[in-house]
């Protein structure tokens, strides 16, 4: 069985270029006169997450596979078993996000809740109607068994066949 992966997206990759302000405010302050040490190393932490953080940011994906699904996100990295995973839906992104974006896009977020925690992974950040998260948020619900694939035949009409073909 194929996995499905989705990466690459365009709201990620705008939201990388946050931190680079970040690199550019504390390059700044390097470079005004001759900072305390204290300042300096302020500023090269802050160089050093907002590159990670960016970093991260570009290389957001899910990966649903035949068992589980795989979500590497900014700060975590997990593995989710169907089993585990009790319900997929689309929601409004958080107001961190929704913050960052300023409105300039019409966002919704993918919400993947198991085993009593919610995780919103920046990968499945989208703009409202992406039909390739509309496909791997279904994926999801098919293997969890949310969706309901109906059989051919109910229990009940196989054996009324089956006595009256006797």
């Amino acid at each position: 069985m194929t996995e499905i992966v989705v990466r690459d997206r365009v709201v990620p990759r705008i939201l990388a270029v946050i931190p680079a302000v970040f690199v550019a405010i504390a390059i700044r302050v390097l470079t005004l006169g001759t900072p305390p040490e204290s300042l300096r190393v302020v500023a090269a932490c802050v160089v050093t997450l907002a590159c990670w953080t960016a970093y991260r940011l570009l290389t957001v994906r899910v990966t649903i596979g035949a068992e589980d699904v795989h979500v590497r996100g900014v700060f975590y990295d997990a593995r989710i078993g169907y089993d585990d995973l009790r319900t997929v839906t689309h929601t409004q992104p958080g107001i961190a996000v929704r913050a960052l974006i300023w409105g300039t896009m019409q966002t919704r977020a993918v919400t993947l809740e198991a085993a009593g925690r919610i995780m919103r992974p920046l990968a499945m950040l989208s703009f409202a109607e992406d039909m390739d998260i509309d496909r791997a948020v279904d994926a999801m619900l098919v293997r969890t068994g949310a969706y309901r694939i109906p059989a051919q035949r109910q229990p009940s009409e196989s054996a009324a066949a089956s006595t009256s073909s006797t």
